[in-house]
């Protein structure tokens, strides 16, 4: 055998089958690279569609949580009782000291009713909050943590002072803090409203 010899020509039917063959080689191939540059190109809008997808399902969880929070905030609105309207000139600023204590409580209750703007200063020895707490948040109403002891620099037109731990066991569990907070309060007191 030769191998300057030209090949033996092919049958036509064997060069179709290897012509069919070539060709759908070919096109599996471009089909493949098809479809991975489809998926590739194809990634955004699918990555986009399942964000959209989550988020749709977040906010349909999370939309009854912003129900049940309004509906919690609606319930917490603060409902003062109803407080009369007085004008500049009528309208008093009031400091009652002691506050927060029985007495207190109800003196500021009043005076708050009757629209005047009510600075309340206890040190939380004796009263509770509790007693006033419902004011909180009022625009008239003030609420200073202060000991009596101490001078206090405040512009007022009225004090109502009743800071003393009125109890008995309060005396006998520091009777000489009572002595003070009697006297070197009320002389606090008349100092300012000097």
């Amino acid at each position: 055998m030769a191998w300057d010899a030209e090949p033996a020509a092919a049958s036509p039917r064997v060069c179709c089958q290897l012509q069919e063959d070539e060709a759908a080689a070919v096109h599996r191939t471009a089909r493949l690279r098809g479809l991975c540059l489809g998926q590739l190109g194809n990634m955004r809008p699918i990555q986009e569609n399942g964000e959209l997808r989550i988020e749709s399902r977040l906010d349909k969880i999370i939309e009854p949580l912003r129900e049940k929070i309004r509906d919690l905030e609606k319930s917490f609105i603060q409902k003062y009782s109803p407080v009369k309207f007085l004008s500049e000139k009528d309208c008093k600023r009031i400091l009652v000291t002691g506050g927060m204590g029985f007495v207190g409580s109800y003196l500021m209750d009043k005076l708050m009713m009757d629209g005047h703007k009510v600075t309340v200063v206890d040190n939380f020895f004796m009263g509770r909050k509790r007693n006033m707490e419902h004011w909180i948040g009022h625009e008239n109403f003030e609420l200073i943590n202060h000991d009596m002891l101490e001078q206090l620099s405040i512009e007022v037109d009225q004090i109502y002072h009743l800071a003393s731990p009125a109890s008995p066991p309060s005396y006998m569990y520091n009777p000489f803090k009572t002595l003070k907070t009697n006297t070197v309060g009320t002389l606090n007191m008349l100092g300012l409203a000097k």
